[in-house]
């Protein structure tokens, strides 16, 4: 046994000195404490890095049938207010939505282009209120014994109460609202004078549109909309205007929902209309990639990316034959879908094993070379301290 014994102690490649025989120095004590240091921040950083994620991408074919697509918008007109504006969405499968209000909101701004509060816009009524209560007059009745909508009644629209409510039926109905003097209920409510008061406030207008995941085009533009012999029009006659100033800021527009890292090349745009004699039309051509990004934790999130290209025009243009272009002034989002998709995956730049054996080459390298340095530091000195002996 003895000999089996003494057999494996000669497989110790790791021979003990005794304590009598080891020498503590200075210089092997400051090694130490920089070896210590050394190793303690590289484990700090290897940690670090093992906590922290990379995201690698891929392209593929998207077969994903998604039928709607969300758009987030939030945008401001300084110039224009928000009666002035409506928003419309059209699309290639013949799809159309007109003076969209759900899920879209608009915020009546100052001319400083602070939010105006409820008291203020009271005031605005009232103030239009007063100056047409002298001029009353007496709203005609028509053949359903109540408030005429001028000849636009129908079966959805039977009653005009108001001014908003008739200017609905003519909209229905595909007609102009060319004069509002010639309606009683707008002449009772001071349309026009409201009309008149908020010309110097400006919009904002935020929400989201539910599309249809089809190429189209949303725009937001003064005048009531409506379609006439399958012609998106806009109505401006009953806005006395001259020139709209299409002045805005884009706050945010995206396609789908927020995830890490995206980046959305219009938010915080801003484009000043500077042509005095000319209504502009911005034009903003996008390109939708759908995108799928997946977390670590194994959450996928659905969502789009975009690319843009921007293009404006004054809205009435003389070409060179001498006649006159007329485009409706506004801010339009022409988007369309690409066919590929980018699928983003969330994942640890490498394991736990990989760490573990970072770790251990960092404590056993650290240690190896400070050895080797100790043991040249020690022999030199000793070295150096017996020439000068010899010397003396």
């Amino acid at each position: 046994m003895s000999g089996i014994a003494s057999g494996l102690k000669n497989l110790d490649f790791y021979p003990k000195i005794l304590e009598d025989f080891k020498e503590r120095t200075y210089v092997g004590a400051a090694i130490t404490i920089i070896s210590s240091i050394i190793i303690f921040w590289l484990i700090l950083t290897e940690v670090s890095i093992y906590m922290s994620t990379d995201v690698t991408n891929e392209l593929v074919v998207d077969s994903m049938r998604d039928d709607f697509l969300r758009i987030n918008i939030d945008m401001t007109f300084p110039k224009l207010p928000c009666n002035f504006l409506s928003l419309d969405v059209l699309d290639i499968a013949g799809e159309t939505q007109l003076n969209v209000a759900s899920n879209i909101y608009k915020r009546r701004l100052n001319p400083d282009g602070s939010i105006m509060t409820d008291a203020q816009i009271e005031r605005v009524v009232e103030r239009a209120i007063e100056e047409v209560n002298s001029d009353q007059l007496p709203v005609p009745q028509n053949g359903n014994g109540c408030a005429s909508c001028y000849g636009a009644e129908s079966d959805l629209v039977q009653c005009c109460e108001t001014c908003d409510s008739v200017r609905e039926a003519y909209r229905q109905k595909g007609w102009a609202f060319t004069s509002s003097n010639a309606v009683a209920q707008c002449v009772n409510e001071g349309f026009e004078k409201k009309m008149e008061f908020q010309k110097d406030e400006g919009c904002e207008l935020y929400g989201y549109l539910n599309v249809q995941k089809v190429a189209g085009n949303f725009h937001i533009a003064p005048g009531v909309s409506y379609q006439s012999h399958h012609m998106h029009v806009h109505d401006t006659d009953s806005i006395n205007f001259g020139t709209f100033n299409l002045t805005h800021s884009i706050k945010k527009l995206s396609f789908g929902y927020q995830f890490p890292g995206v980046v959305q090349p219009l938010d915080g745009v801003k484009k000043i209309s500077d042509h005095e004699l000319h209504s502009m039309m911005y034009q903003y051509y996008i390109k939708v990639v759908p995108t799928t990004y997946t977390s670590l934790s194994g959450e996928t999130i659905e969502s789009n990316q975009f690319s843009v290209t921007e293009y404006s025009k004054p809205a009435d243009v003389n070409d060179h034959s001498g006649s006159t272009s007329h485009t409706l002034p506004g801010v339009y989002f022409i988007y369309d879908f690409s066919p590929i998709r980018v699928n983003y995956i969330e994942h640890n730049i490498y394991s736990l094993s990989q760490l573990l054996t970072n770790l251990c080459a960092i404590i056993g390298g650290v240690f190896t070379i400070s050895t080797i340095f100790d043991s040249l530091l020690y022999h030199g000195i000793n070295s150096i301290k017996r020439n000068l002996g010899k010397d003396h």
